[in-house]
């Protein structure tokens, strides 16, 4: 059995999430689905009250309180309703502390959560209709960095010497060492789980975007959004030596320098929003 055999064996013994988490995932899928399912799916006070803690962070509720998932969804939407519960949900997941690639908890929630806050702000930016769950595939573009690191399936250290020897990214030492990257791992996770076809994409090829076959919007959202959020130096790690930009995608999106210092400072507005309900204030 080669490493990618080893880690792909590896990948598929994983435990399933929590049956309601996987049911609440289908819940958020579902166009159908309305508060009082959620409510009635979780049967826990202590999930709706962090639910709805989440929603009234700064970042979302936009000066309006909400004192329950039905004012919630009044205000912001079916879809958003859905999408934060499922990120909400998912949310101890990320939260798992990793070890490897040169970075820690705390700021991979940070770059995590920046990611996901770049996206929307980038769509909002560039007139864009925000696609369904874009919040929800930054969030979690870099799941599978978090799960190789908590099964110990890769030595960063390896990786990154392999990355700075051979002048190559460290995705690409990644692939080059085990046969498969972190992406990789991430969206057959997110398979498991369940998840949209678009965030398993996003995912997949979030920092190679030009290898999807497919015209995803989310994806060049998600990447450029990456992009910049390692630019300003938030989640850094081993991973931001070597990260490649692709100008294709540039191009595509018609980003001007006035775009990306709007979406720049829009990252770090949010991420000082959000950063509370994820206790992720980083340490250096």
């Amino acid at each position: 059995m080669n490493r990618r055999e080893e880690i792909l064996a590896k990948i598929e013994s994983i435990s399933p999430l929590p049956v309601s988490t996987m049911r609440l995932i289908e819940l958020g899928l579902n166009p159908e689905t309305r508060s009082d399912d959620i409510c009635r799916c979780m049967k826990d006070e202590l999930f709706v009250d962090e639910l709805l803690r989440f929603v009234n962070s700064p970042y979302f509720q936009k000066g309006t309180f909400f004192s329950s998932l039905h004012e919630m969804e009044k205000e912001l939407g079916n879809k958003r309703l859905r999408e934060l519960a499922i990120v909400a949900a998912v949310k101890p997941i990320v939260q798992i502390p990793i070890n490897e690639y040169d970075i820690s908890t705390a700021e991979m929630i940070r770059h995590c959560l920046a990611v996901a806050i770049g996206a929307e702000e980038l769509a909002k930016a560039l007139q864009l209709e925000t696609p369904d769950f874009l919040f929800l595939a930054g969030f979690l573009h870099d799941i599978g960095k978090i799960m190789l690191d908590q099964y110990e399936l890769t030595d960063a250290k390896e990786i990154l010497k392999e990355a700075f020897t051979s002048q190559i990214s460290v995705v690409a030492a990644e692939k080059k060492l085990h046969g498969i990257d972190h992406g990789e791992v991430g969206a057959i996770l997110l398979r498991k789980w369940k998840m949209p076809a678009d965030v398993i994409q996003s995912t997949r090829w979030h920092h190679h975007p030009i290898a999807c076959r497919d015209d995803v919007l989310m994806l060049d959202l998600i990447n450029v959004s990456d992009s910049f959020v390692l630019m300003i130096g938030i989640g850094v790690g081993s991973e931001g030596l070597y990260y490649p930009v692709y100008n294709e995608i540039e191009e595509r999106l018609l980003l001007t320098t006035k775009i990306v210092e709007r979406v720049i400072s829009q990252i770090q507005i949010g991420l000082e929003q959000l950063e509370p309900f994820f206790n992720a204030e980083s340490t250096g």
